[in-house]
């Protein structure tokens, strides 16, 4: 599986695209790297459009939430955290994840 910190050129390109798609959510502003959030989504596995319901979602926010970091510095590494601890918040995004 690809990570974040081994991402494929054309990963880091979806990616991009996709953080650009989302910077608009609620949450993406609380982040030093949307773009790494979107990395290290589709690092793991989701689909582009699974990693955008969960960019787009309140993960994101209680992610942020759970974090130590100040308001604009959560990293992927926060959210990745929170999702592994809370999977059935993940589930619960929407079907298929």
């Amino acid at each position: 599986m690809t990570t974040a910190n081994h991402a494929t050129p054309s990963m880091l390109t979806q990616a991009t695209a996709l953080a650009a798609r989302t910077a608009d959510a609620y949450s993406a502003k609380r982040y030093a790297s949307w773009v790494a959030c979107a990395t290290a989504l589709l690092g793991r596995g989701y689909t582009a459009q699974q990693s955008q319901e969960i960019l787009r979602s309140k993960i994101t926010r209680w992610a942020a939430d759970a974090s130590s970091q100040r308001y604009g510095r959560a990293t992927a590494n926060d959210l990745m955290r929170f999702m592994d601890r809370h999977p059935s918040d993940v589930r619960a995004v929407g079907a298929g994840l």
